[in-house]
């Protein structure tokens, strides 16, 4: 807990999120504190041996970065292949040698682990042919025991899919698949570089759906270029009528690595956007719906991605491919190097790719349980604490108890429960001195910022 101006940490904590490149709602400590790595595998290994020796659910995360074309809106780190199919086929051949090194760096300390959720992230992974799907899976298979995955979950774009491809995943026991929609709107998508219409849509998930994965995700996102609030809820309601299994609603978020931001668009006013997406979460809720976390609605309590939901529990994962995040649950966070061709540069060296991280305790983990339960829930049971971490929650955090109970969350003998609004409040609470320095030296903020406020 630090002791700092509401204003002060607010600018810092918004600075802090421009920093993030990783494509996850939250990270524990914030990305914007981690340090450059060495191009060496033994603080990295070390972590692994520590993490494994502790019972926690291991999955799996493979980052397939290429798309045909960047969207306006997207921050990740893509690389564009455009539309030849000798050229996507080109990448795939070389992506494949390259996740094989990577994949071998790894298979001798989890060879007696098994996974138990596999995700399959970009870019889009739905590029690939039938035949790169068998020796993509094949790969995985003989470095890793994926024998026991209870979920693989792939994401893919509406324009990609026919049954040859969704035979070849169902045939890998691809179990659920986010299908990124993002707007209908054709202003919207002319803004964005995005082509799909609503046929399309359709089409690709009646595929799908005959094809037995009835686990579809569809994902939206609110707050884009040009879209306001009519059209954001007028494709809300047609995506509804689909009856997805879930429905993710993100947030548009123009951080510096986006084409928006760096053509120099219009700031998102993010108060319009959640306000927006509350009315969202409401319509979403009339039509049978829960709330799954922060992003997310879904049909049933099942109906989630378990590898990113289940993140405040005990949960590791190993992320393969350029820009991949992994966590060893207490030891270590880390991302891969972006660059497609310097992480192929680090594999061919004989190194690990990892280009930033930051070691980790188990308070750390506590922190971020808290955090993402408070957050996501507005609500942290004290018996979940305690199962988790055999400690009491306001013994481990007295003075965090009392600033909570200050910003206005109420206590009860069995939880707590924040109000609306509650969120950058939630992490000047956590965010701990180390953390904020680690941030303010990545940011390189000179003395004079913190001075106009």
């Amino acid at each position: 807990m630090i002791s700092i101006n509401h204003k002060i940490f607010d600018k810092i904590l918004d600075k802090l999120k421009e920093l993030d490149y990783t494509g996850y709602s939250e990270q524990y400590p914030p990305f914007g504190s981690w340090n450059k790595l060495e191009p060496s595998q033994a603080k990295i290994k070390k972590a692994w041996e520590k993490t494994l020796l502790d019972n926690s659910d291991m999955g799996l995360f493979v980052n397939i970065p290429f798309c045909r074309r960047k969207c306006v809106f997207c921050f990740l780190p893509v690389v564009c292949v455009g539309n030849n199919q000798e050229t996507i086929d080109g990448f795939f051949e070389d992506y494949f040698k390259t996740l094989e090194k990577e994949a071998g760096a790894y298979s001798g300390i989890f060879k007696n682990r098994a996974f138990e959720t596999l995700y399959i992230g970009g870019g889009t992974p739905s590029l690939m042919n039938p035949p790169q799907i068998n020796k993509f899976f094949q790969l995985l298979n003989l470095k890793f025991n994926l024998k026991k995955t209870r979920q693989i979950i792939l994401e893919i774009h509406p324009q990609d899919i026919n049954r040859e491809k969704v035979e070849a995943f169902k045939k890998h026991k691809v179990s659920r698949v986010c299908l990124g929609v993002q707007s209908m709107d054709e202003k919207v998508l002319t803004k964005i570089k995005r082509r799909q219409n609503f046929n399309e849509i359709k089409k690709a998930y009646a595929v799908l759906l005959k094809a037995d994965i009835k686990e579809v995700n569809i994902d939206l996102i609110c707050g884009l270029p040009g879209q306001n609030e009519t059209s954001f809820l007028s494709d809300l309601k047609i995506i509804s009528k689909l009856k997805p299994d879930q429905i993710h609603i993100n947030s548009f978020i123009s951080t510096p690595y986006t084409i928006h931001s760096i053509q120099g668009g219009e700031k998102p006013n993010y108060e319009k956007i959640e306000k927006t997406r509350k009315k969202a979460f409401r319509f979403l809720n009339a039509l049978g719906y829960i709330k799954i976390d922060s992003d997310s609605m879904g049909r049933t309590h099942k109906s989630k991605n378990i590898q990113t939901t289940d993140l405040c529990l005990k949960k590791s994962i190993l992320g393969l491919g350029p820009g991949a995040i992994s966590r060893a649950w207490s030891a270590f966070r880390y991302i891969n190097i972006v660059s497609w061709k310097n992480y192929k540069t680090s594999l061919n060296k004989g190194f690990l790719p990892a280009e930033r991280g930051i070691q980790t305790t188990l308070k750390d983990e506590m922190i971020y349980f808290a955090i993402e339960k408070l957050s996501n829930t507005g609500e942290l049971r004290f018996k979940d604490f305690k199962k988790l971490f055999n400690e009491d929650f306001e013994d481990v955090f007295p003075n965090e108890s009392q600033k909570l109970k200050f910003y206005g969350a109420a206590f009860s003998k069995d939880k707590i429960k924040t109000p609306l609004g509650f969120w950058n409040s939630i992490r000047q609470t956590f965010y701990t001195s180390k953390v904020m320095i680690g941030g303010l030296k990545n940011l390189k903020l000179k003395p004079s910022f913190l001075k106009k406020f």
